[in-house]
């Protein structure tokens, strides 16, 4: 397959752009002419765009992703270039492309730097070409000229004021620069990789030793697990130090005596790299005494230096991030993040999502009711659950709780390593303080771990590298998001035994309602998750909806019939409540309940909600309104004794109809926890 350069490319996509205008008359322009010079200027345009009155009005610049200035579509060499060259010669918008990602710019913008001028991102490629030569590929010349019809289109609109030009928020700013500067460092790491991997015998243990051990990862030695194992690896370790440099960055901001994190010209090779990073994370934590637990990590560190080509990559991911106040960003970014990290195909099988924060603070304030409680989430993510825990607890508290008890009353665990490292840099970044600052969250199997386990590995001082083990203990509520993973996977993805575990653990649990063989793995949740459980304590799950209306799932709610006061379960059509899924969702909230009567005297609350949360509820921004309305909701459900339709706001509620009738809101249904034992 012949070779294609950038001149190559920028000449098919003018071919491409005109067969686009012969086949849609009503976009208004006419017609893209490749590298013309500005008037005065000896440099070239790549490419540059004309409307049907003959006037220049987008000017573009086209790289290829593996050459030094099209690493990423938001480096600062390529956009201040390509706008310099848009600027000479009047054109209001101009773009940058690196095949992969297309940017368009606004050429002025008066008081905003012109690297942050972007309005609208384009992923062009579904899959990304890792180098100059896959751009040949049939595939992706038609997936190229797909584009650049939504390319036209979209800039038309905005050109004409037929949508209004795009605002992006800071936070989807920043994932965009960040996901695209990593872009090439995880290519080269996984071009890396897979070298050693094959022919270095010994390299080839230790990454498998480090994937099984440490990442909880299923290495086999089929041909396909081990390519998505590698890039899994890949993205994991480039994202890790990803991440590392930016928190240097916000914790530079609080300690000002840390030295300006930067990689001079000079540093060409992964080894000189690496020495250079590592002397900063050193330095961070001995200023700060503290975040020994983000900083250093293990086997996995060392891979983003495998590749010497890569050193100018982080370069730019430096450079690109310098504006950007980690510390300012909102908590969801984390979990979008942590979900960007996994393949969408990844996401499905590990059934791995992010949270929305609407519905994590819906089910915290049923489960939190004072500002001490102690919260676990066994499945942490990227830490939504436990960062809208530590916000409800500290505005509980009127400020009395400090960021350093808070943190010591919220536990975490996840069976793999990038969420338990995102989760603890979320909860860090509460309050950067000078004492110590360690998250009480760790990377282990939820299963295997009982009350009073000292799961939780933390140092006790940077200077003399000492550790201590902390048990978790009995909490006031358990809270999250299981993974959703079909009984038919569990064996699949972990092994016969691990599920006859399960089992086994379950019946032990239940005491005398054991859950079916068929149960999906998040019904082992609600088992384990109640022994951390004193009665009284709260559980709310957000979980796969099946178990109210399966077979195996008539098991399960026996279960909680016989231990629980069930409290509320939410169901919603209207809206995904984590992202990514194709199942549909219940949120369960439990109250752990021994004495008979008192379960057979409780009514359930059934609630549909016929509207998205965000827009049934009408709240301040401000924590406190916020932490109102979700209390005044869960206070009208709680005291509901018929069912009702009704609407919320912040001023109160309305009532709007009696019935089953569905108008707006939620419908919700009350019945005898007695009688529905008896159905």
């Amino acid at each position: 397959m012949p070779s294609v350069n950038e001149w190559t490319l920028t000449a098919d996509v003018a071919k491409w752009i005109a067969d686009v205008l012969r086949e849609r008359p009503e976009l208004p322009f006419s017609e893209a002419k490749v590298e013309e010079r500005g008037r005065g200027s000896r440099k070239r345009r790549d490419l540059t765009i004309y409307d049907r009155k003959g006037n220049l009005v987008i000017t573009g610049e086209i790289k290829m992703p593996d050459n030094s200035d099209g690493r990423s579509p938001f480096q600062d060499s390529l956009v201040k270039d390509a706008h310099e060259k848009a600027d000479t010669v009047g054109a209001e918008y101009f773009f940058t492309w690196n095949v992969n990602r297309c940017v368009l710019w606004r050429t002025f913008e008066q008081g905003v730097p012109i690297t942050e001028r972007h309005i609208h991102h384009w992923y062009v490629l579904p899959a990304p070409v890792r180098d100059s030569a896959d751009v040949a590929h049939p595939r992706v010349e038609e997936q190229v000229a797909r584009f650049l019809s939504l390319f036209l289109e979209r800039c038309a609109a905005i050109m004409t004021g037929a949508e209004a030009l795009p605002s992006l928020p800071l936070d989807e700013k920043f994932l965009l620069v960040w996901e695209a500067a990593l872009d090439q460092p995880v290519a080269q790491t996984l071009r890396s990789l897979s070298g050693r991997y094959l022919r270095d015998r010994e390299f080839t243990t230790e990454l498998d030793r480090w994937m099984r051990d440490k990442q909880g990862w299923t290495v086999s030695s089929a041909e396909e697990h081990v390519r998505d194992n590698l890039e899994r690896a890949a993205k994991f370790a480039c994202y890790v130090l990803a991440n590392k440099i930016i928190f240097y960055k916000a914790l530079r901001r609080r300690f000002r005596r840390m030295k300006s994190l930067r990689i001079p010209q000079d540093a060409e090779t992964g080894a000189e790299l690496e020495q250079l990073l590592s002397g900063y994370f050193d330095h961070a934590a001995q200023v700060s005494k503290d975040y020994e637990t983000v900083f250093h990590g293990d086997f996995g560190d060392t891979l983003p230096f495998l590749n010497d080509s890569a050193v100018h990559s982080w370069r730019d991911l430096v450079v690109q991030t310098d504006g950007f106040d980690f510390t300012l960003l909102d908590y969801e970014i984390i979990g979008q993040v942590f979900e960007r990290m996994l393949s969408s195909n990844e996401r499905h099988k590990f059934g791995q999502h992010y949270t929305r924060s609407e519905v994590v603070d819906l089910i915290n304030a049923f489960c939190i009711r004072t500002g001490s409680d102690k919260v676990f989430d066994p499945a942490c993510g990227g830490g939504t659950f436990l960062v809208r825990a530590y916000t409800r607890k500290r505005d509980l508290s009127e400020g009395k709780l400090k960021h350093r008890e808070l943190i010591r009353q919220l536990y975490g665990t996840d069976i793999s390593a990038y969420p338990v490292h995102l989760t603890t840099i979320n909860l860090a970044t509460r309050d950067l303080i000078d004492e110590a600052n360690y998250p009480l969250v760790a990377r282990t199997d939820f299963f295997a771990v009982d009350v009073g386990a000292p799961i939780f590995h933390l140092p006790v001082g940077s200077a003399d590298k000492q550790y201590v083990n902390l048990q978790i203990e009995k909490v006031d509520a358990v809270v999250g998001n299981p993974p959703y993973i079909r009984q038919e996977r569990i064996t699949e993805y972990y092994g016969k035994k691990y599920k006859e575990r399960l089992r086994a653990q379950a019946d032990r649990e239940a005491r005398g309602t054991p859950l079916s063989g068929r149960s999906d793995i998040h019904c082992y949740f609600f088992t384990h998750g109640a022994t951390f459980l004193d009665d009284g304590g709260y559980l709310g799950l957000l979980t796969s909806s099946t178990w109210l209306d399966t077979a195996y799932g008539f098991r399960l709610q026996e279960y909680l019939l016989d231990n629980f006061e069930i409290v509320a379960i939410f169901e919603s059509n209207c809206e995904p409540w984590f992202s990514g899924a194709r199942v549909t969702t219940a949120a369960a909230i439990l109250r752990k309940q021994s004495d008979p009567r008192k379960r057979t005297a409780n009514n359930v609350k059934f609630v549909w909600l016929t509207q998205p949360i965000s827009d049934l509820l009408a709240y301040s921004p401000e924590e406190h309104e916020r932490r109102l309305t979700f209390e005044h909701l869960r206070d009208r459900i709680e005291g509901m004794c018929g069912s009702e339709e009704f609407t919320l706001s912040l001023s109160g509620v309305e009532s709007v109809s009696v019935g089953q009738e569905t108008l707006r809101g939620m419908r919700v249904r009350v019945v005898n926890q007695g009688e529905l034992r008896r159905l």
